[in-house]
């Protein structure tokens, strides 16, 4: 049956409309990611990013800036100036001091070029690199970032300290402020400590007297703080405490005076419930690159790829300065633009489909060295062909994934196939489904049902008083009594009334069934029926039965339709091979 609507959904084109290659091609796209990536090295990078993670390491560093697209004059002369530097520090100058004078890290001339206790995945991955593979009060080779050159300093290394879950009561006093308001916001946050150690409450003084407005209300509640996520000195308080409701002294921040009261601590989570939040992390992260370069190698390698240089040289030697401003374009007449630049396998790659590339991811990029923009829209180009050839051939390497694929492409076909032909076309069809519904009439009968008025409740003499006001008809209607009933206490008076079969309810199937008043009482609660009137036997209305109708209808029109596609769709069962699968 499923292999017949298939053969009728491809027969009918459907796999070929718009809409149908939009989905597919997404679903194909999200499902090929996995494979177009190296684990082991991803894996790696995870159980690294986790075991740094135990430790804390405080750094310094001296930052030498380049451009975002340096030219190779660019880096040489940001390389020169940070050897310098280096070789300044390793014949005795203070490290600190030249921090705070030839940094280009605008922050050193405050800190000293001093960050802190960090930890894994907060600093970009070739700095972390060099501050956990330094030892304590030694300075690390030049190490390159996206930001320029660097030398990392390392003064100290400690356990992680984990995770401390704290509320505040906090002060205002920052930088500028004039210093009457200085000394009285000190004086304020000396007296709300006070009256804490006399015990007055805690999230009443917070609400009164906290100038954070976004926690004073809630008791000054902060989200988990781990290291290097807030000032150092909140930090370091913070993490002083040691038992819940601890208080701290007031502590001073670049925002202002704190009281912190600890609510929680913890370590560091383990390893099983981290990993894939890691595994997220560094897909974003500048780690990310790893993987995808041992990838891109191993592609290189497996599909015999081969760079044409002098087609190389020659493409980029066409490329002008106009590419910093984004308005590059090519000779289209140039007829060494057909030759090819690199194969990958059996497939070739020209220069003018590498001149398409660029002309299509051109952007204005002043200041840049257009060399450098140049040679990596290159690279970008290799890259994003490497992949692209990779996942044309991911059907023919990996038989799960051509399954999945395929799984999904019939689920697709089949669930637009199945609510044309059934389900729509049952609810559309009105003439089709009434006339199902007169063919079939003796299967939708009402069984006797009773008209009856139900209340219940836990309480007996509660059951007494209801029913007593239910009868002189004390209020308009049940929802009115029961809205009076729960008024002090919710969910103490339940009532309603209707229509029933008997076993439309559980506790309806033990009354006697007979016009008038009955009491029970079922699972602890009170119960009174009044049966008004007793609805024999007799035919449902089209209405009183339209959903189970519409699920029938739809029964017989996928039935009917089956034995259409079996005359048009001829088969064959090979009987043999059928009798091995069910033994």
């Amino acid at each position: 049956n499923f292999r017949l609507k298939v053969k009728e959904a491809e027969a009918l084109g459907y796999d070929t409309t718009k809409e149908f290659l939009r989905e597919y091609n997404q679903y194909k796209e999200q499902l090929a990611q996995p494979y177009l990536t190296e684990k082991s090295v991803t894996e790696k990078l995870i159980k690294e990013a986790y075991d740094r993670m135990n430790t804390e390491v405080n750094a310094s560093h001296i930052l030498i800036r380049f451009p975002e697209e340096p030219s190779p004059a660019d880096t040489l002369r940001a390389y020169n100036k940070i050897l310098n530097i280096k070789k300044q520090i390793s014949e005795g100058a203070n490290f600190e001091e030249l921090a705070s004078k030839v940094s280009e890290d605008p922050s050193a001339s405050k800190n000293k070029g001093n960050l802190g206790y960090f930890t894994s995945m907060q600093m970009v991955y070739p700095f972390e690199n060099a501050a956990y593979n330094t030892e304590i009060g030694n300075v690390s080779d030049v190490v390159r970032t996206g930001f320029g050159y660097h030398i990392v300093k390392v003064t100290d290394k400690r356990p992680a300290r984990g995770q401390v879950k704290i509320a505040h009561i906090m002060i205002r006093a920052v930088e500028g402020m004039n210093p009457g308001d200085l000394i009285t916001a000190k004086n304020n946050i000396d007296e709300i400590y006070n009256k804490i150690t006399q015990g007055e409450d805690w999230n009443k003084l917070c609400a009164q007297f906290s100038e954070d407005n976004r926690t004073a209300q809630s008791g000054g509640s902060l989200p988990w703080i781990s290291t290097g996520k807030v000032s150092p000195e909140f930090e370091d308080a913070a993490f002083a405490l040691n038992n819940p409701n601890d208080i701290s002294k007031p502590v001073k921040s670049p925002y202002g005076w704190h009281i912190i009261k600890l609510e929680e601590k913890k370590g560091l989570e383990p390893f099983s419930k981290l990993k894939n939040d890691l595994k997220t992390r560094i897909d974003k992260d500048s780690r990310a690159d790893l993987p995808k370069d041992a990838f891109i190698s191993r592609v290189k390698k497996e599909n015999n790829f081969k760079e044409d240089n002098k087609s190389k040289q020659y493409a980029l030697s066409q490329i002008d300065s106009s590419l910093i401003f984004g308005t590059w374009k090519f000779d289209s007449e140039d007829k060494k633009i057909n030759a090819t630049i690199f194969s990958i396998a059996s497939k070739t790659y020209s220069i003018e489909n590498f001149f398409d590339f660029i002309i299509k991811r051109q952007r204005k990029k002043e200041g840049s060295s257009f060399v450098t923009i140049a040679e990596n829209l290159y690279n970008d180009f290799v890259d994003e062909s490497l992949m692209e050839y990779e996942k044309s051939i991911l059907e023919e390497k990996y038989e799960d994934y051509r399954l999945t694929l395929k799984e999904y492409k019939y689920g697709i076909l089949l669930f637009k196939l199945m609510d044309e032909k059934v389900w729509t076309k049952a609810i559309k069809d009105t003439n089709g489904l009434k006339n199902y519904f007169e063919a079939n009439q003796q299967n939708y009968q009402w069984k006797e049902r009773y008209k009856i008025t139900m209340i219940n409740t836990q309480n007996s003499s509660i059951l007494t008083n209801a029913v007593k006001d239910y009868k002189s008809k004390k209020y308009d209607s049940l929802e009115a009594m029961i809205k009076e009933y729960n008024k002090e206490k919710s969910l103490q008076l339940d009532a309603e009334n209707g229509v029933f079969e008997l076993n439309d309810k559980p506790y309806l199937k033990d009354i006697e069934p007979k016009i008038g008043e009955t009491r029970n009482v079922i699972n602890n609660r009170y119960y009174y029926f009044d049966i008004q009137e007793i609805i024999p036997v007799g035919p449902k209305k089209l209405e009183e039965t339209r959903g189970m109708l519409i699920s029938d209808f739809q029964n017989q029109l996928e039935k009917d339709w089956l034995n259409e596609l079996k005359n048009k769709y001829k088969y064959t069962i090979n009987q043999g091979e059928f009798d091995k699968l069910v033994k």
